[in-house]
């Protein structure tokens, strides 16, 4: 027998989802640095100023979850392209 949620637990997940849809992260959880885009050969193709700047901005759909895995080092690419965190230079 398969599992499957109840009618209560499907209401509370869409409405979950239906408030994620579209939301900007406004509290920086990961700290205010600079992230670069690179193509595969290493080559800078943009540069942003902060995370989020870098997930409203970018051309390709990468997601705030794929950046960060790329800054934190848990993933190597995301969207065919690599991501880094760069040096504050103020």
């Amino acid at each position: 027998m398969e599992k499957q949620l109840n009618k209560e637990d499907m209401q509370a997940y869409e409405r979950k989802e239906r408030a994620d849809k579209g939301g900007r992260h406004v509290q920086p959880k990961h700290g205010n640095f600079r992230v670069g885009q690179y193509d595969i050969t290493g080559k800078l193709e943009a540069e942003y100023d902060s995370l989020y700047d870098a997930v409203d901005n970018n051309k390709i759909g990468a997601t705030y979850a794929g950046i960060l895995a790329c800054v934190e080092g848990r993933a190597h690419r995301h969207r065919k392209k690599i991501w880094r965190k760069e040096p504050n230079n103020e």
